[in-house]
């Protein structure tokens, strides 16, 4: 992909924004303060602290000793102490801070950091000499900043992105706020695509109602937040466009990266998730593309203390989602060698003492099992020789070990308590990755399509699992009638391997219909596209289903793959049929419209 194919995302259509909307932004947004304070009452899930703690402190959401000039826990972590300029001297608030208004956090003007390190390209360490200790730097780190919004921006530009940086984020299976408030943030204050597609979040955040759980519920009539939203959107396309023309290496290809990975998350949430795709491979080509690159993607054990790592990890967990919903036709070579895999390092205990030691544990476990299955899905098959038995040794090491953790969180048992709230905060729900991950290493390394018929009680539990889920959000958070976005993967990617997988027709059409019909977008995943996709792969198999309604292995699928057509506003979606042996199967080829449900 060459730089002029990310800056023609540019020339898409997009919505005009007339020069009146400025006044009424601000005082839209303004009115908008009295509530932004009392929605503020919410309560926090993270690590008590004070108000009065260092900015290094409250970015890393840690309680900070508040020592001067700067915090012990700092100094002890290898980080450096921002200090304390957010605190107020006398705590007594100016007349700007009054009213439960966004005043923005500007930087303070006689600050200097001109006696920072700034160097905080993309380098080369191996992972066998990397150091636990984050004193010891590796892959150099960039200055906490603190969270301030840029000067750069003009007045309207700095009240959205205020309300981008008052946004708590609600996660359930994945955390990623500290590449937003941390890498994110930073580096906005010298790239100008960053910066603007910050605020173009920010625009989108104001556009939506949040429900409890952390969806956003989508509206896309063209209210002055969207319209503004599309402009900045523009910008950072813009932006971007110009950054990748003037490129150097070192600082300026890692900003690229960073904003590659921005853009990545803020065009599904506009609505123009195909784009997702583009920025995925830019920045794939940016970390991995050098010619002498030995970047390595964290340890599962990694303490993410160097921003390089959580930058990385990024960019990792985003192209394991594009790899899971667009198949493995992307050419990934360089990152599967750069991924450690751990086989014997993990073992599940016999018991747990409660939940939440069975959820850390089930972090390491399914990181290392999906780490795995992504070296292993990218594999490059033109030849088809044997498997090397170690490859498969490993595989069911993890296959062991996701048993035995179900075993052990199976005796913890369940609490009545524990049926109320929203199903995915409830504990068992830590399964539905697990059982995911078994599911696809189960089906792995050319393993026959009808070993999926041993696994009908994985898929009834994806299915059961993420009914409860639609079913309590349509009840409790008003979503049935909206299209629904979360910023993280949560019910779509299990539903989908269900769809392409489960055999059982009833369970599987079941599977289809809520994917088709739930509206929502996670990440990079859209419901009906995935939706569309599971009832082609399903039509396919069913030509060859025999008079007892068993799918015989050479009418079962494997291998899909889906690459949209931006400009026709279609999916082109491909998938091999028969037994995977050379010579044994057939490739079909099919091309579906984008967001519309199949008839």
């Amino acid at each position: 992909m060459n730089p002029h194919s990310v800056g023609s995302l540019v020339n898409t259509s997009r919505h005009s924004c007339h020069n009146h909307f400025s006044s009424s932004i601000a005082l839209c947004l303004q009115s908008a303060m009295a509530d932004n304070t009392a929605k503020s009452t919410r309560r926090r899930t993270s690590t008590p602290r004070s108000k009065n703690g260092c900015i290094t402190c409250k970015i890393r959401r840690l309680k900070c000793g508040e020592e001067k000039p700067g915090c012990l826990r700092c100094a002890k972590s290898g980080w450096t102490c921002d200090g304390y300029e957010h605190v107020a001297e006398g705590s007594s608030p100016g007349p700007s801070s009054g009213g439960g208004g966004l005043a923005p956090i500007l930087p303070h003007p006689h600050r200097s950091t001109s006696t920072r390190s700034a160097r905080s390209s993309f380098s080369a360490q191996s992972i066998s000499s990397r150091s636990r200790s984050p004193s010891v730097v590796g892959l150099n780190r960039t200055p906490t900043l603190g969270l301030q919004i840029p000067p750069q921006l003009h007045r309207q530009e700095q009240l959205y992105f205020q309300v981008f940086l008052d946004e708590e984020p609600v996660t359930f299976l994945r955390l990623d706020p500290f590449f937003w408030k941390s890498v994110a943030v930073q580096q906005s204050h010298s790239t100008s695509c960053i910066r603007h597609a910050l605020v173009a979040l920010g625009a989108l955040i104001k556009s939506c109602r949040r429900t409890p759980s952390g969806n956003y519920l989508l509206d896309f009539q063209e209210g002055i937040h969207r319209q503004f939203a599309m402009q900045q959107h523009e910008k950072a396309i813009r932006g971007l466009r110009e950054a990748i023309s003037c490129q150097e290496a070192g600082d300026s290809t890692r900003s690229i990266a960073i904003a590659c990975l921005v853009l990545a998350r803020l065009e599904p949430f506009i609505g123009n998730g195909g784009f997702t795709m583009q920025h995925i491979r830019y920045a794939r080509k940016l970390i991995f593309g050098g010619e002498e690159s030995e970047v390595r993607i964290p340890s599962i054990f990694s303490d993410y203390t160097h921003l390089n790592d959580v930058s990385i990890m990024m960019f990792f967990q985003s192209d394991m989602q594009a790899l899971a919903a667009f198949g493995p036709d992307e050419d990934r070579s360089l990152v599967q060698t750069s991924v450690e895999i751990h086989n014997t390092s993990i073992s599940a205990p016999t018991s747990f003492r409660d939940f939440e030691e069975a959820k850390q544990y089930q972090g390491v476990l399914i990181q290392g099992a999906f780490r795995f299955w992504y070296r292993s899905s990218l594999t490059h098959r033109d030849f088809w020789g044997p498997v090397e038995q170690n490859t498969v040794d490993i595989r069911d090491y993890f296959l062991r070990q996701i048993h035995h953790f179900h075993s052990a969180l199976e005796a913890l048992g369940s609490n009545p308590a524990d049926s109320h709230g929203h199903p995915l905060q409830r504990p068992l729900s830590i399964k539905l990755s697990s059982v995911t991950a078994y599911l696809k290493l189960s089906l792995s390394l050319d393993a026959p399509e009808t070993n999926a018929d041993l696994l009908f009680s994985y898929f009834q539990f994806i299915v059961n699992s993420c009914q409860e889920v639609i079913d309590y959000e349509n009840q409790y958070e008003f979503n049935a009638g909206y299209e629904t976005f979360s910023f993280e993967s949560r019910i779509l990617g299990p539903l989908f391997i269900v769809a392409l997988k489960c055999r059982d027709s009833n369970l599987r059409r079941q599977a289809i219909s809520m994917l088709l019909h739930s509206h929502r977008r996670e990440l990079i995943n859209d419901s009906i596209n995935l939706g569309n996709m599971g009832s082609w792969i399903m039509g396919i198999e069913e030509e060859g289903i025999d008079t007892i309604g068993y799918i015989p292995e050479e009418s079962r699928t494997w291998g899909h793959s889906m690459e949209m057509d931006l400009q026709r506003k279609s999916t082109v979606v491909k998938c091999r049929v028969g037994r995977k042996i050379p010579g044994q199967w057939t490739e079909r080829t099919a091309e579906i419209p984008c967001n519309e449900i199949l008839g």
